[in-house]
């Protein structure tokens, strides 16, 4: 998501591809110091810039949860991987 979130800024994204931060709390320290200018970008990347901010805020949910969006958009293999990811083997 950060790799996205840089893409409008050449600059700091090559700074976050050369830095590569593997923990969240380094990635968090990473957004937090290299905001982008969102005016006149698309509204994509405001929407990521809240996302990547609630993310952050609420970092110490994230051992119990995960943030994960799925969008099943295929008829086919949708409920298989709801089923791999569920672990029931009779629907899959």
């Amino acid at each position: 998501m950060l790799g996205a979130y840089y893409a409008p800024n050449k600059t700091i994204s090559l700074k976050f591809k050369e830095t590569q931060v593997p923990e969240v709390a380094g990635m968090e320290v990473f957004f937090n110091e290299n905001k982008i200018n969102l005016s006149g970008l698309f509204l994509y990347f405001e929407l990521l810039n809240l996302e990547l901010t609630d993310i952050f805020k609420n970092k110490a949910s994230m051992r119990k949860t995960v943030l994960l969006q799925l969008d099943i958009s295929q008829v086919g293999s949708g409920p298989i991987f709801v089923a791999l990811l569920t672990q029931n083997r009779v629907l899959a």
